[in-house]
């Protein structure tokens, strides 16, 4: 799931919500807003689904390369798993 899909979700859903109580409101804003609301919430548990196996498999990386040879494995590949182990977990 991309950023950018995630971005025009929340627009879908903010200009839907702008409608509710309002002149073009027919009677069923209340129910569309809620549904794009719904949409964005799945679209957002989706991205975190997918960090979330993301972290499991770089971890996992992270974990068995110390039982790697220096002669085995990509200059560097140590540093940048634990590079993005720590963009994962958001440090």
């Amino acid at each position: 799931m991309s950023t950018e899909k995630i971005m025009e979700q929340a627009q879908v859903f903010a200009s839907a919500w702008s409608v509710v109580g309002g002149p073009f409101d027919g009677c069923d804003a209340m129910e569309v807003a809620t549904q794009e609301k719904d949409e964005l919430r799945r679209m957002v548990a989706e991205l975190v689904e997918e960090r979330n196996r993301l972290a499991c498999l770089v971890a996992e990386l992270e974990e068995s390369s110390s039982y790697w040879s220096e002669y085995e494995v990509p200059l560097g590949i140590v540093e940048r798993i634990g590079e993005a182990m720590k963009m994962v977990r958001g440090e």
